[in-house]
């Protein structure tokens, strides 16, 4: 009996995310005849992608305001042999993708599956934007980093996310504050925990020889 009702529990989530992010794209002009997809910022990303190619240099406008690692995001589009909007569209899905998965699998190791509903339902509230922004990208990295580090994974795998979230977004090096207080309170406990131990031996002995004396 639990066992269906895990499995109809992940066909829900998977049937979920298919209905949000298919709603997202329709949302965003694809599927529907006669309506141009506008693409917003992901036309800034084309021009930067193709000035870094031609120039083998970083944009050095004002607008460009991220860590050189972002440079790899914005050229990946051109290396999918489609639209460098609708690659990038997939981009983010994918990333998108991933991110439930490891959700989804938290969620089955003991974890709660209100994280899944939480980012299946809360970024189509956003509309079409999540689909056009970089953002979503180190987004998505720092949600699988800390889904990790919830999860008590190795931290060379938490830490290894979190570097490359860095990499392409300064903002998910507040992911590392998360693991080291993790792991202070971790400390912390196992801290009290031995002196309450510790506490008990030293009463042990004191007991026993009150009880002696009486």
């Amino acid at each position: 009996m639990g066992h269906n009702r895990r499995r109809w529990h992940l066909v829900a989530m998977a049937i979920g995310w298919l209905a949000t992010r298919t709603l997202m794209i329709y949302e965003l002009g694809y599927f529907r005849h006669g309506i141009p997809v506008k693409y917003q910022d992901v036309e800034v990303y084309q021009s930067w992608a193709n000035r870094i190619v031609e120039t083998h240099q970083l944009p050095g406008e004002a607008a460009w305001q991220y860590p050189p690692g972002a440079a790899v995001v914005f050229l990946l589009p051109r290396l999918i042999p489609s639209h460098y909007g609708a690659a990038f569209v997939g981009l983010v899905l994918i990333a998108d993708a991933i991110a439930a998965l490891v959700l989804v699998s938290l969620s089955r190791r003991g974890g709660s599956a209100q994280g899944v509903w939480l980012w299946l339902l809360a970024i189509p509230v956003l509309g079409t934007l999540p689909l056009l922004r970089f953002d979503t990208i180190p987004t998505c990295i720092a949600v699988v980093a800390l889904a990790l580090v919830s999860a008590r994974s190795r931290n060379f795998r938490s830490g290894l996310l979190v570097g490359l979230g860095i990499a392409v977004k300064i903002w998910p090096v507040l992911v590392l504050l998360a693991v080291r207080t993790r792991r202070g309170a971790r400390s912390a406990a196992t801290r009290r925990s031995r002196d309450r131990a510790a506490d008990r031996r030293q009463a042990a002995p004191a007991g026993r020889r009150w009880a002696g004396q009486r």
